[in-house]
C-alpha cells in the first residue's frame, strides 16, 4: 500500500475592498419613510429626523397632524428649534413658510414650545416685558421687529430665509403658512411603555472550525490536537470515532493500529453562539516516515471581494498530492488552486 504523506500550513491573506478604503456604516439611515407617505431627513447633531409637509393648514390643525405621524417607530411633533445648526438644517428643507411648535397663546408675550417631549417644552422668549418664567433653551431667530402680535398672532412659522414670524392661525396668502415641519425623535420619552417580556437571546452560529494536528500519527505514538476557527468562549473537546485505531485524551491523540483514525472536535456554545462540531480523518501509519521540508503558500496577487487569485506552493518533498482548504468560507472560498474573495477580512488557507 502506498502511503501519501501530506503537510498542512496556514496562510493569512488580507482581502482588500475594491478601492482598499475602509467602509463606513452609518448608525442612523440618512432618510426614513414616514407614516404620512413622506420622507424625513436625519440631523446628526440632534439625533432626530425632520420632514417638511407642504399643506397650508392652520397651526391648530398642523399640531395634531404632526403628532399623528410616525417615522421608523418615532413619534412626530411640530419642530422645536434649539440651535442655529438645527435652524439652518430645517431652513434647507422647507419650501415656504412653515409652522413650527412655538406659541404664546394663553400667555401673551411668553413664547414657549408647545410640542414634543417634556424635555423640550419651555418658555424661550419674553416680549414687551411680559412676566415669563424662562426655561430650557433660549435660542430664537425672530425676524426684525418680530414677534409683534399684529392682529392676534399667537403661533410661529419659519420662513425660507430661516427667520421666524408670529402669525394669526387663520392667515392665508403670501404671509400665511405653506406647510409645517415635523420633528421625529425623543417623543417616546414622554409616553410610559410597559416593560418588555423577557425573551431568550437569539444565538448565532460560530465561524467554521477545523482540527489542526502537530504531525503524522504512527502506531504507538502521539500527536497534539488544536483548532482553528470557531467563535466565542465555549470550551473545546476532542474525541475519537474509531477507538480501535486511535484514542484521544484531552488534546492528545494516540495511534493504536494502522488505518483511518476518525477525530471530532466540539466547541461548546456560550451566551452568544451555538455549539459547533467538526469531524475529519487521519491516517495512522506503521513505522516512521521522514518529515517533509517546510511548505510555503504563494498567491498570485492581492485578493479583492468578487475577484480570484491563484494559489501555489513551494517546498515539501515526495509525490504526495497538494490541496488547499479555506478555514473562513464566509470570507473566501477555494476551488482547486483558485481562491475567491467573498468579503473583506482575514482569510486562512
Amino acid at each position: 500500500m502506498k502511503i501519501i504523506k501530506f503537510a498542512r500550513i496556514l496562510l493569512s491573506i488580507i482581502i482588500f475592498s475594491a478601492l482598499n478604503i475602509p467602509i463606513a456604516r452609518a448608525v442612523n439611515p440618512p432618510t426614513v419613510i414616514t407614516s404620512n407617505g413622506g420622507t424625513a431627513t436625519f440631523l446628526a447633531s440632534t439625533g432626530h429626523y425632520y420632514q417638511y409637509v407642504a399643506n397650508p393648514i392652520p397651526w391648530t390643525s398642523a399640531k395634531p397632524a404632526a403628532e399623528s405621524s410616525t417615522a421608523n417607530g418615532m413619534g412626530g411633533y411640530l419642530a422645536v428649534i434649539n440651535s442655529s445648526v438645527e435652524n439652518s438644517f430645517i431652513t434647507s428643507l422647507v419650501g415656504g413658510n412653515a409652522w413650527i411648535g412655538a406659541s404664546d397663546e394663553g400667555n401673551e408675550g411668553c413664547w414657549s414650545w408647545r410640542a414634543g417631549p417634556p424635555s423640550e417644552l419651555g418658555t424661550f422668549t419674553s416680549i414687551n416685558n411680559a412676566a415669563c418664567n424662562l426655561s430650557g433653551s433660549t435660542y430664537s431667530n425672530w425676524n426684525s421687529g418680530e414677534p409683534n402680535n399684529s392682529g392676534n398672532e399667537n403661533h410661529a412659522w419659519i420662513g425660507v430665509t430661516g427667520t421666524w414670524n408670529d402669525i394669526n392661525d387663520s392667515l392665508t396668502g403670501s404671509w400665511g403658512p405653506a406647510g409645517y415641519v415635523i420633528e421625529y425623535g425623543g417623543w417616546r420619552d414622554s409616553t410610559p411603555t410597559s416593560s418588555p417580556t423577557p425573551t431568550s437571546p437569539t444565538l448565532i452560529d460560530q465561524n467554521p472550525i477545523v482540527i489542526i494536528v502537530s504531525g503524522s500519527l504512527y502506531v504507538g505514538k502521539t500527536i497534539t490536537l488544536s483548532t482553528n476557527g470557531g467563535s466565542g468562549t465555549g470550551s473545546i473537546s476532542y474525541s475519537s470515532t474509531t477507538p480501535s485505531v486511535c484514542n484521544v485524551s484531552g488534546n492528545i491523540a494516540t495511534g493504536l493500529s494502522t488505518g483511518t483514525c476518525g477525530l471530532t472536535v466540539t466547541k461548546n456554545g456560550d451566551s452568544t453562539y451555538n455549539p459547533i462540531s467538526y469531524s475529519g480523518n487521519l491516517l495512522v501509519q506503521s513505522g516512521s516516515l521522514l518529515n517533509q521540508s517546510s511548505i510555503l503558500i504563494s498567491i498570485s496577487g492581492n485578493l479583492y471581494t468578487g475577484k480570484t487569485a491563484t494559489l501555489s506552493i513551494s517546498g515539501g518533498n515526495g509525490t504526495g498530492a497538494v490541496s488547499f482548504v479555506s478555514s473562513n468560507t464566509s470570507i473566501c472560498t477555494i476551488s482547486g488552486n483558485i481562491i475567491s474573495g467573498i468579503t473583506t477580512g482575514n482569510c486562512t488557507v
